[in-house]
């Protein structure tokens, strides 16, 4: 009677684990993929609903708000209530991030006037978001001014 050796040799479970290794790095390449695609898909929503709330600020009050006024909680509430911390609360931050920039980090929202207030009134308006899947800065022009 002869002892036969079972089991798995060492270049067996090499290759198994190379293998798992290989479809481990796919998956979690996809699923970041599909993070960063959501996340700008949310900022773009968020940017288009901020821009229709400015809009229609506009409409009713003739001016854009400066940068002061729309990061003033208070004064949101007041003068474009429907413009809650969340419409401008960037995906994955936990409050509020605005910049008076043109180049805003992945975790903010750029509001700026170029320059076109006097006084207090505002006659044009840039939204700058950064994209998470190409890393450029991605703008959106106010349409009135």
């Amino acid at each position: 009677m002869k002892n036969k050796k079972t089991g798995f040799t060492i270049v067996e479970l090499l290759i198994v684990i190379v293998i798992v290794g290989i479809l481990v790095t796919i998956t979690v390449a996809a699923y970041s993929g599909l993070q960063n695609r959501s996340r700008d898909s949310e900022k773009q929503t968020d940017i288009r609903n901020l821009a229709q709330q400015l809009e229609l600020y506009y409409q009713e009050k003739g001016t854009y708000p400066s940068f002061a006024q729309l990061t003033n909680s208070s004064w949101r509430a007041t003068n474009i209530p429907n413009t809650k911390d969340a419409l401008i609360t960037p995906p994955g931050t936990s409050s509020v991030s605005h910049a008076n920039v043109k180049t805003p980090s992945s975790t903010q929202y750029g509001y700026h006037n170029e320059g076109t207030c006097v006084g207090s009134t505002c006659t044009k308006f840039h939204l700058y978001w950064r994209s998470d899947i190409t890393g450029s800065i991605e703008v959106y022009t106010g349409s009135t001014g």
